[in-house]
């Protein structure tokens, strides 16, 4: 990962804050460079032979005093300190220098002095935890960040934040952060450290804190940014040691300019005999400061609650507005609804009327209609006896007209105005049926009879026959025009097709056709002048025996035909007849007399 620059450094890359040496205790302007022992005092003695004796002497004494000895009276002398040794003071005489021995103590028993120990590092070991502040913000607002609470740690490290939510305050580059404080025994919260930190100027130490062995000052603040640790330049010793590249020297402390205050005298400090008076007075002196702090926390609650109270209004109020807009917006968008669906409303009710008026129409044409049906139903009845009776009265003249009788001694054998007319099987060559004899010009004139017959059926019947025949007398003829060309016994040879082409300049009535005429006639549909081959001579004068046996099987579909359309079941349909015996005296069978033919006049004539 690179590098930020410093310019770019925000808000939105910080993701952690630690702290190191933790410590209560203000830290003194003035440098140490030796240990503060006995040692310092310029009436000790230096002779050779207690420096031999010290030499000697393998057990380590503990010091009679805990108090720094070299105190700023020393400069005030003109003493001078040089590699261990103090001189001889320059312009004043030497005042002497009373050692005060503070650690009496240290004859007290052993948990007593562990009692005390636990007391000084309980000290050392704070609970702490931080909040982060707007530049330039009131005091009382709120931060924009608190932490947790860290217990007992002297390098507490707090768990990682994200601040790229905290928008617009996440694009600035500078905050104000508080280290707060509380020790084991007291539960009253201490302001640590306040410090205004500019992100720019901050100074980067390495990827971690893990890589990093350089001493760190008190209560010094590491920054986690998304690429490394950073700190500040009065947190770091020595600068030149810990950066290479950063070449300013690092600034001066504070404190080291400001000039020393006193606290208290030297009286008021020798009146306290011992630790114990002196831990006395600093619980008395804790106790006071917690009661000042009670009192202001008391004086300030109430502005504390009018805040908090405010606060929580503001942001009702803000609660109640948006909810408003929206309640607005939603308000709005069911008008429109409304109005969308008034004038749908409006549309359907006239669709309705228009439907409720044609249904009122349609009601009394149905009701009207109702009142006609029974009447129309009784009309249709008396037509369809009219129609049947006729029917009746047509097919009893037909078979006055056209007699049909039967053969005594030959059974299913009929005559036709006394000419007799063979089933079927007589016209085939190996028959072994019994019938009489006939000759062909009886059989040919039974077949015109056969065929004037068909077409009067057809006629008032109303039935179509499949095959049309066509009365001539004896020469009667009929068409076949839904057979196809192999059940009829024709070829698609070359010479088939010559035959039938020289049998269609035989047959045709005009004399002399040529081929591409008879071509465009055959692509049409089959009529009895387009295709004079699909049609088939009832009579036996000078025809092949073949195609007379095709016309009379045709002629008997056109028998059974009437017939299944009649509701007359079929029993054998080469009895043709028969069949056409059965069928008239069906058709002229029924209840009641038989109505008589309507009289007329042609109107042509009925003026004369």
């Amino acid at each position: 990962m690179s590098w930020l620059l410093p310019e770019n450094r925000k808000l939105r890359h910080l993701e952690g804050i630690s702290l190191r040496n933790v410590s209560s205790v203000k830290p003194s302007g003035r440098l140490r460079r030796q240990t503060i022992d006995d040692e310092s005092l310029p009436t000790t003695l230096t002779s050779p032979a207690k420096l031999l004796a010290q030499r000697d002497l393998a057990k380590l004494e503990h010091s009679k005093s805990s108090s720094d000895l070299r105190a700023s009276s020393m400069s005030d002398a003109g003493l001078e300190v040089s590699n261990g040794s103090v001189s001889s003071p320059k312009k004043s005489p030497r005042q002497a220098m009373r050692r005060r021995s503070t650690l009496n103590w240290m004859d007290e028993p052993p948990n007593v002095r562990q009692k005390l120990l636990q007391d000084v590092v309980s000290e050392r070991r704070p609970d702490t935890f931080f909040s982060l502040h707007r530049t330039g913000a009131d005091p009382k607002e709120d931060p924009i960040y608190i932490s947790e609470v860290k217990e007992k740690s002297m390098n507490p490290d707090f768990r990682y934040l994200d601040l790229s939510e905290f928008r617009p305050l996440s694009r600035d580059d500078s905050l104000v952060i508080r280290i707060w404080s509380r020790m084991e025994a007291s539960q009253i919260l201490t302001l640590l450290v306040e410090a205004k930190v500019h992100l720019p100027s901050l100074v980067r130490i390495g990827r971690t804190l893990d890589t990093f062995y350089h001493p760190l000052g008190d209560n010094a603040i590491v920054f986690h940014m998304t690429d490394g640790a950073y700190a500040s330049i009065s947190d770091l010793p020595d600068v030149e040691s810990v950066m290479s590249s950063v070449h300013a020297q690092p600034p001066t402390p504070k404190s080291a300019t400001l000039p020393p205050r006193e606290t208290s005298s030297f009286d008021a400090l020798m009146k306290l005999k011992d630790l114990a008076e002196c831990i006395e007075d600093a619980e008395r002196t804790r106790s006071q400061v917690t009661q000042q702090i009670e009192t202001l926390i008391q004086k300030n609650r109430v502005e504390n609650h009018e805040i908090a109270e405010a606060t929580h209004k503001r942001a009702s109020l803000k609660s109640v507005r948006g909810s408003l807009d929206k309640t607005r917006r939603a308000a709005e968008k069911l008008k429109e609804d409304k109005s969308i669906r008034r004038g749908n409303l409006e549309h359907r009710r006239g669709a309705i009327g228009t439907q409720e008026t044609a249904l009122q129409t349609g009601e009394a044409k149905l009701r009207a209609s109702v009142a006609d049906l029974d009447q129309k139903r009784s009309q249709q009845a008396q037509l369809k006896a009219k129609v049947t009776g006729q029917m009746r009265r047509i097919a009893q003249d037909i078979l006055d007209v056209f007699p049909i009788d039967p053969i005594d001694q030959y059974p299913l054998c009929f005559t036709i105005r006394s000419h007799f007319l063979p089933n079927a099987k007589g016209f085939e060559q190996d028959r072994t049926d019994f019938q009489p004899a006939s000759s062909e010009d009886a059989t040919a004139a039974a077949l015109g009879y056969v065929v004037q017959i068909l077409l009067m059926l057809e006629a008032n019947l109303m039935i179509p026959l499949p095959y049309m025949p066509t009365p001539c007398g004896s020469t009667s003829t009929i068409f076949d025009p839904l057979s196809s060309a192999h059940e009829l016994g024709m070829s698609t040879s070359s010479s088939a097709s010559n035959y039938h082409l020289g049998s269609y300049f035989l047959h045709s009535p005009q004399s002399g056709p040529d081929e591409s005429e008879f071509k465009a006639r055959i692509a049409g549909p089959p009529t009895p002048a387009t295709h004079p081959f699909r049609t088939f001579p009832l009579y036996q004068h000078s025809a092949p025996a073949k195609r007379f046996r095709w016309a009379i099987y045709l002629l008997n579909r056109d028998i059974e035909e009437l017939m299944q359309q009649s509701g007359i079941r079929v029993m054998d349909p080469r009895n043709t007849l028969a069949n056409l015996k059965f069928l008239l005296t069906v058709l002229a069978s029924g209840k009641g007399d038989m109505p008589g033919r309507k009289l007329g006049v042609i109107r042509g004539l009925h003026g004369r």
